[in-house]
């Protein structure tokens, strides 16, 4: 993300926005979709109650969550489940579109709380870090000529 950041921030100092419209739609649908589909299957595990390894590609972690289908803890599933078709809902109500995720976000922790599902076994986020993380690189920066052409794909899309 650092780098990607740093390719936008440069990109946009020379100006080279006007160049995105020569992208092919298709290719940036194609990249769209993937990001889409890999975060699906990301948020899937934890909206689930499931615990599969995420290592690999998303179609095998895909493959692996509907594989642990059958052990899903279901007041978490419950809980999700009910929390995804709110918002579905919620995106079609005027009034209350942009508030819809910090809505079912409030309402939700709320039902957790009241209800004490943390004793039925829903996990829940118990201490937030203080503080940003230290700003430091993923990779040392002598592994940037070897990455920059991913970089660069993963700024312009």
């Amino acid at each position: 993300a650092f780098y990607c950041g740093l390719a936008q921030w440069i990109a946009g100092m020379l100006r080279l926005g006007r160049w995105v419209s020569h992208v092919p739609h298709a290719a940036v649908q194609g990249f769209t979709t993937g990001v889409a589909f890999t975060t699906a299957i990301a948020q899937t595990r934890p909206l689930m109650g499931v615990t599969v390894s995420s290592a690999g590609s998303p179609l095998s972690t895909a493959w692996r969550v509907m594989g642990a289908i059958p052990g899903l803890h279901g007041t978490t599933a419950a809980l999700g489940l009910n929390c995804v078709a709110l918002l579905c809902i919620l995106r079609h109500i005027g009034p209350v579109k942009t508030a819809a995720p910090l809505l079912v976000t409030v309402l939700s922790g709320s039902i957790v709380f009241v209800c004490n599902l943390e004793d039925a076994g829903v996990e829940i986020v118990k201490q937030l870090p203080a503080g940003l993380p230290p700003l430091q690189p993923l990779l040392p920066y002598s592994a940037l000529p070897y990455v920059w052409h991913s970089v660069l794909t993963l700024s312009c899309a």
